[in-house]
C-alpha cells in the first residue's frame, strides 16, 4: 500500500471513493462528490447508485468506513504517516450511502487520500491488513 507498484494494484482491482482523469481532475468513482464547507474541514459524499460487489452485494458506507478503520488501526502495511492522517480525520456514516468526513483542519491535498481502494466489509470484516491476522 505504500509503494508504487501496490498502488497500481490497488487501483486496478478495487475502486475508490474518485479518482483523477488524464487532467489531474477529481471525478467520480464510486461515489459523487456532494460539497464542503467554507472552512474546508467537512466532506461530504453520496455513493452512486446501483453499485454493487462482484458477488451482488451492494456497496455501502459501511464498507468506506471498514476499509478507512482499517488503514488506521494497521500496524505493518500502511505507513506511519497514513495511518496518522486518518486517525485525526472523523468519518461519520449518515445513512446506507452517504457518508461525512471532519478534518481537524483544512487540508487542500484531502482529495488526493480518498483514492484508497474500498474494501468489502461482508466479507472481509474480521479482518485485518496485519500478517500476524492471517
Amino acid at each position: 500500500m505504500g509503494n508504487s507498484p501496490d498502488h497500481d494494484v490497488d487501483r486496478l482491482i478495487f475502486s475508490s471513493l474518485i479518482r483523477f482523469d488524464a487532467h489531474g481532475n477529481p471525478v467520480p468513482d464510486l461515489a459523487e462528490f456532494l460539497g464542503y464547507s467554507k472552512d474546508g474541514t467537512l466532506y461530504n459524499f453520496s455513493l452512486r447508485n446501483n453499485i454493487f460487489w462482484q458477488d451482488g452485494q451492494p456497496i455501502t458506507a459501511d464498507d468506506v468506513t471498514f476499509t478507512v478503520d482499517l488503514i488506521r488501526n494497521s500496524t505493518s502495511v500502511v505507513p506511519a504517516d497514513l495511518r496518522t492522517f486518518w486517525k485525526d480525520v472523523e468519518i461519520k456514516r449518515l445513512s446506507d450511502i452517504e457518508l461525512q468526513f471532519r478534518l481537524p483542519e483544512a487540508f487542500a491535498p484531502f482529495l488526493d487520500y480518498l483514492t484508497f481502494g474500498v474494501l468489502p466489509k461482508h466479507l472481509l470484516g474480521q479482518m485485518t491488513f496485519d500478517s500476524d491476522d492471517q
